[in-house]
């Protein structure tokens, strides 16, 4: 049987709030389709788990063979500039905004950053919808009711047609203006030579605030009516607070790790193919900036303590993933066992423990299988001393006398 959409009674008033309370035979869980959604979600977990230990094996190997393979690329370098030219360098310097400002010409804001951003919020109606669920003679009983609050929001907040929203349109853009950014080196032989343009990949990296009280003086924030006349003070449904932040310094340090490209004009990301035993793979773009004066060694470190902290927090999701496809799966057999007189609660509970620690016993098994299958130099460890240790106990076992039978003399 589907879930019941027959309505008890409808509440609603002419209000702030309104209230529907309706009756549902079954929940969820209650039908195979819980089963079916389970199942999927173990089989997309399980894959996951592959997926996130091979990416983490692939990182590694790329921050690997970066801090064997870069070169330096600063003042006391012996090689010449051309020498640089389509390779992975690491390179300390200051950034340069080539444009001489960035500007809203709606507002007349302009400043000198990386990136300039307008943020808006708008004061308005929002609503929110709630829902309580209670088990009454064996039938789930869902009460529905909406509150209303005026708040300050970036986007426009959603509300259904009940009347009690009356926003208007949220007609105030939220653009970004960005700046053309170089680096300067010390070892061409022009000044030409000597600029290298940022891609895109190195400036989004760029996110630290210009917080020079100057700056910050130009950016104040400004209540405006919706109509983007001044505010004066009042607060009405509908007003814009509209505020910039400028990112990124001129002459702000940072660090670099990447491709020079074959013309030694840019810095783009840096890709290649690494092979470790029979596995062979195209490695992920390493594009990396960081603000200040880092060594080659030090970014390497940062990036292996990021590329942990991303697969550790994956693994959590895949386990909490699984533990819940597991559930779900046995969710119709603890539905059943829920409707024994006084007991049904308990022996549901027990089945819904053990699914859950099933689930957690099976990620943890694909999680560990996964961790060796990715890493060949493991496998290849284990499968030599899993034959060794094989050849070991044959051999014993043929040289091992029998029960009863004397030892010849070559043995003794």
């Amino acid at each position: 049987m589907g879930i019941s959409d027959f309505e008890l009674g409808d509440l609603l008033d002419d209000g702030e709030n309104g209230t529907t309370t309706t009756v549902s035979e079954e929940s969820f869980c209650s039908t195979f389709t819980c089963s079916i959604v389970g199942f999927f979600v173990i089989l997309a977990g399980t894959a996951g788990h592959f997926y996130n230990e091979k990416l983490a094996v692939e990182r590694l190997e790329l921050y690997d063979h970066a801090e064997l393979t870069a070169v330096t690329m600063n003042s006391g370098s012996s090689a010449k500039f051309d020498d640089f030219k389509g390779s992975l360098v690491h390179l300390n310097s200051k950034i340069n905004i080539e444009s001489p400002f960035l500007r809203d010409e709606q507002f007349d804001v302009q400043v000198q950053c990386v990136r300039l951003n307008r943020e808006v919020k708008m004061y308005q109606t929002c609503e929110e919808k709630h829902t309580k669920s209670k088990e009454r003679n064996g039938k789930t009983y869902t009460e529905t009711w909406y509150t209303y609050e005026n708040k300050w929001r970036s986007s426009s907040c959603a509300c259904s047609d009940r009347g009690h929203c009356d926003n208007p349109v949220f007609g105030l853009e939220q653009p970004q203006w960005a700046s053309e950014v170089t680096v300067n080196t010390d070892i061409g032989q022009s000044e030409d030579d000597n600029k290298i343009k940022l891609s895109d990949s190195y400036t989004s990296q760029i996110s630290w605030e210009n917080r020079d009280s100057n700056v910050q003086r130009v950016l104040r924030e400004q209540h405006l009516q919706h109509d983007l006349s001044a505010a004066n003070g009042r607060l009405d449904i509908g007003d814009y607070k509209v505020k910039w932040s400028c990112i990124g310094r001129d002459g702000d340090e940072v660090s670099l790790l990447g491709e020079l490209n074959q013309d030694g004009d840019e810095m783009v990301s840096y890709v290649t193919t690494l092979r470790v035993l029979w596995s062979k793979f195209e490695t992920t773009p390493l594009a990396d900036l960081d603000q200040g004066t880092l060594t080659l060694s030090e970014m390497i470190t940062n990036l292996r303590s990021e590329s942990e902290t991303i697969t550790w927090i994956l693994r959590a999701v895949l386990f909490l993933a699984i533990i819940g496809g597991s559930i779900a799966f046995w969710g119709p057999l603890s539905y059943l066992l829920e409707k024994i007189p006084c007991v049904g609660d308990f022996i549901a509970g027990i089945v819904d423990f053990v699914a859950g620690v099933s689930g957690f016993v099976w990620s943890f098994f694909i999680c560990v299988l996964c961790w060796c299958l990715v890493r060949p130099w493991l496998l290849v460890s284990f499968v030599i001393v899993l034959a060794v240790s094989i050849g070991g106990v044959v051999l014993y076992k043929k040289l091992k006398p029998k029960k009863g039978e004397e030892p010849t003399k070559g043995e003794l």
